[in-house]
């Protein structure tokens, strides 16, 4: 066996080895040294302080926010949900929906979310309605994050540690997380996060057990020498039994792995070289039932995210994704015609399964929805009820882009972009329509080269731009109207994607690296910190709020109830205005306002308005009765 420096196992050398079956039966055997645990290949050291160093950061920029209380939707979503309270029978976290509503009830708000509302229910069960607990949880929750993060990048791409650190380190940091970690209902999303990663990394697994035993569909690696900065480490020869060695094996995100000459029995047996059989069970070869059992299991992962939050399954789409980049060579030779579907009948095979199981997954999703969907009003989202389809388009073209502008500067962040937050566009003189088409320019930019660039860095870059597409999907309105405007939790896991592009970014800065990147980390250390204060209490929050988007009206709305709470009855009155002002049809404005009114002609004509804008008003009518009693 040659011992020479190619790597025949990674894409870390310049160029692709591959030995043949024959010759590796006639010169290795199976070694307990490369066994553990059931037949699983030994795995080297990982880069633990990379993963600490991760961990640490997710867990330090959040220790201010564990004192806070419970806020905004915090209060519905936990502190008075008989789901969590364990009012209701444990059966009931699985009927009714994220705010303890039967799903059948026409008013559910439909988000079906059982595993979270499980944890927030083992959280009171252990803890008791703490709100520290709940915090330090979401805290732990994200470092775990950070943590497989860092295990895809280095699992999937075998990036080097500098900038697998650096993307660790932007998404433990990033400010837009705060509302998905300090803001405790979006611990739904932290939670899909886990088993978004944790789905990817298996279906890794099977791609790469399909591989190991198809050398012909394995995954290619451009035969020649990779930019600067994204080679691999080199050779580490590994003792065999018989006194052999092979030479020149290297790192493969922390595993040794010899495609086409070992492979692991999936049913509990030793490792093996192919070509041997040992008992009843012979050499598995690409497509076997090992790759299908992680194929399945990635499947049950996906459908484990949906059930902490629905866009959990955009899971499966980034695997495809995934498949599709690293056998990008063989399918294009396939759309040229230049290679038989027999090449790639494996990988034809997985997406298949992945449609199937997609498809089941998002079938029993709708058929939960109980034949209704969710009743969404102007206010959620305004440009869906526009009459004009130009706004429609124009709004919804630009929302991605704004959406990508708080991932870029995350300074004005505010746990509420309702009413008016983000005007509709309604002419295509509207200067916010050329954001929407350096946005669009840009990611076709950034697939480009992701697609030009060969090695390690291209297929980084490609999988970058899946992992923060792809996730962001289901918050388009293109499939569905959804009830928000912007929602900074939704950012949650396409930030993964973003921190993944910008490291690699900077590992092409050079010298500015290092500076770059640490100024980035303290202001977003810096700034994470600060709105961790913001969510401390429900004052702090709505007064963050105004400062933000003073002009949207359910701000100052929410912060009159604040002021009619505490007694300041002027103060509120002057907000309930504000509010009516800049969303003339506000009900809950309205109604409130008059009950504040001493004026009693005054006060009954906000219930009528309260009753104009939302005739099934009950406490508009209840108002008005006391009124003329």
């Amino acid at each position: 066996m040659d011992g020479g420096g190619g790597c025949p196992s990674c894409h870390c050398s310049p160029r692709r080895r591959r030995l043949s079956p024959s010759s590796s039966s006639s010169s290795i055997s199976s070694s307990s040294s490369w066994c553990h645990d059931g037949g699983y290949e030994s795995e080297d050291p990982p880069p633990t302080w990379v993963y600490m160093t991760v961990w640490v950061a997710g867990v330090l920029v959040y220790v201010n926010g564990l004192t806070g209380d419970f806020v905004h939707d915090d209060v519905s979503a936990i502190k008075t949900n008989p789901d969590v309270l364990g009012t209701n029978p444990l059966s009931h976290v699985f009927l009714n929906d994220y705010w303890g509503k039967p799903m059948a009830d026409p008013l559910s708000h439909k988000s079906y979310r059982p595993f979270t509302i499980l944890t927030f229910r083992i959280n009171h069960v252990v803890f008791g309605l703490r709100p520290v607990s709940f915090h330090l949880l979401n805290v732990l929750l994200h470092s775990c994050v950070c943590l497989l993060l860092t295990r895809l990048l280095l699992r999937l791409l075998n990036l080097p540690q500098g900038t697998v650190l650096s993307a660790g380190l932007i998404f433990a940091t990033h400010p837009v997380h705060t509302e998905a970690v300090t803001g405790l209902v979006g611990r739904a999303d932290v939670l899909a996060s886990l088993s978004f990663l944790a789905a990817i990394l298996t279906y890794h697994r099977a791609i790469e057990d399909d591989d190991e035993g198809d050398p012909e569909n394995a995954e290619d690696i451009d035969e020649e020498e990779e930019g600067e900065g994204w080679e691999g480490k080199g050779g580490v020869s590994f003792l065999v039994e018989g006194g052999g060695s092979v030479g020149g094996a290297c790192w493969d995100s922390g595993r040794r792995v010899l495609p086409g000459i070992l492979h692991e029995d999936t049913g509990g047996g030793e490792v093996r070289a192919e070509g041997t059989e040992e008992g009843g069970g012979g050499g598995r070869r690409g497509g076997g039932r090992g790759g299908w059992m992680w194929v399945h299991r990635a499947g049950v992962l996906a459908g484990v995210g949906t059930l902490c939050k629905e866009h959990g399954l955009t899971a499966l789409l980034v695997c495809a994704a995934w498949d599709l980049i690293r056998h990008r060579r063989q399918v294009r030779q396939l759309l040229c015609k230049q290679a038989a579907i027999k090449a790639v009948r494996p990988l034809l095979g997985r997406l298949l399964w992945l449609g199937v199981m997609g498809t089941t997954i998002l079938a029993l999703r709708l058929w939960l929805l109980q034949g209704s969907s969710p009743a969404f009003c102007d206010q959620d989202n305004p440009a869906s009820f526009s009459p004009s389809t130009l706004t429609r388009t124009l709004t919804f073209s630009y929302l991605p882009a704004f959406n990508t502008w708080l991932l870029l500067c995350p300074w004005a962040l505010s746990h509420d972009w309702q009413m008016g937050s983000i005007p509709l566009l309604t002419s295509l003189i509207d200067v916010r329509n050329v954001a929407s088409l350096v946005f669009y320019a840009a990611l076709l930019l950034i697939l480009r080269g992701g697609c030009l660039r060969k090695g390690r860095e291209g297929q980084a870059v490609l999988l970058g731009l899946s992992l923060m597409v792809l996730p962001f999907l289901p918050a388009t309105n293109l499939l569905f109207t959804v009830g928000f405007v912007v929602a900074e939790r939704i950012l949650y896991i396409p930030s993964l994607g973003f921190s993944v592009l910008v490291s690699v970014g900077l590992a092409r800065a050079g010298r500015l690296r290092a500076p770059c990147l640490l100024l980035l980390l303290v202001v977003f250390s810096c700034r994470t910190l600060q709105r961790n204060r913001d969510w401390d209490s429900r004052g702090s929050l709505f007064l963050a709020g105004l400062r933000t988007l003073p002009h949207n009206a359910k701000m100052h709305y929410n912060f009159a109830n604040l002021q009619r709470d505490l007694g300041n009855a002027e103060l509120a009155k002057h907000h309930y205005g504000e509010a009516i002002r800049l969303w003339p049809s506000h009900s809950s404005a309205h109604n409130n306002l008059g009950t504040l009114l001493n004026d009693t002609s005054e006060a009954e004509n906000h219930f009528r308005q309260a009753l104009k804008a939302h005739p099934q008003h009950t406490r508009a009518y209840y108002n008005l009765a006391n009124l003329r009693r």
